[in-house]
């Protein structure tokens, strides 16, 4: 459950950010919106690998295929991209 709550903030601030780019009539899929994300080359590298872990597809005894921390994930998104609508 938690994974999902991790995704679907992920999916709300890189919509927010992608908005205040000018990107309108979004899709609500986590799926499309990381894409366009992550290939805005304002970028950078490290919001872009933490992006890309919203995508990550979990085994059949649902879990991550690597040791990684979603909610920290979306955490650090909702830092990073806040400072950079800043900028």
């Amino acid at each position: 459950m938690a994974r999902v709550c991790a995704r679907r903030a992920a999916r709300i601030i890189i919509g927010e950010y992608l908005a205040r780019r000018g990107y309108t009539n979004l899709s609500p899929s986590i799926f499309e919106r990381i894409s366009i994300f992550t290939s805005l080359p304002e970028v950078s590298r490290q919001s872009r690998e933490v992006a890309r872990l919203f995508l990550l597809r979990v085994t059949p005894e649902h879990n991550l295929p690597i040791d990684a921390d979603l909610i920290h994930a979306a955490e650090r998104l909702v830092e990073t991209l806040s400072l950079e609508g800043e900028a």
